[in-house]
C-alpha cells in the first residue's frame, strides 16, 4: 500500500482493528506506594476511586480488586489522582505483610 492508498479511520475498533495501548505495568515503589501506569488506568481503574489489596503469601501475590466508591474500612485504599498519574499509598499494607522493596520494581498486572 502506497501513500495514497493510506487511509485513517476516526472509530477503528469498529473496523476490526486492534488498539495497541500500551505496555501494563504496576511499579512497587520504595516509598510504600503502588503506581499504575496510564494504560493500567485507563484498562482497569478508569472511573473507579479505590481498590481493596489483598495478599496470598503461599503464591507471594498482591490481588488489587476496583472498587467504584471509597470505603472507610482497613482494606480499602483511596486512588490518589494527581498530574496525570495515578498512586495508591498502601505503607500499611506494605508493613502488615513485610512488602518492602530497595528499589521500584514494575510488575505486569495478570
Amino acid at each position: 500500500m502506497d501513500k495514497q492508498e493510506r487511509t485513517f479511520r476516526s472509530n477503528a475498533t469498529d473496523e476490526g482493528f486492534d488498539i495497541f495501548h500500551g505496555r501494563e505495568y504496576i511499579s512497587f515503589r520504595t516509598d510504600s506506594h503502588l503506581a499504575p501506569n496510564s494504560t493500567v488506568v485507563e484498562q482497569h481503574l478508569k472511573g473507579k476511586e479505590a481498590v481493596i489489596l489483598a495478599y496470598n503469601e503461599a503464591n507471594n501475590e498482591v490481588a488489587l480488586i476496583p472498587l467504584s466508591a471509597d470505603y472507610d474500612r482497613g482494606d480499602v485504599y483511596s486512588l490518589k489522582r494527581s498530574d496525570g498519574s495515578t498512586v495508591i499509598a498502601a505503607t500499611g499494607f506494605f508493613k502488615e505483610h513485610d512488602l518492602s522493596v530497595d528499589q521500584t520494581i514494575r510488575y505486569s498486572p495478570e
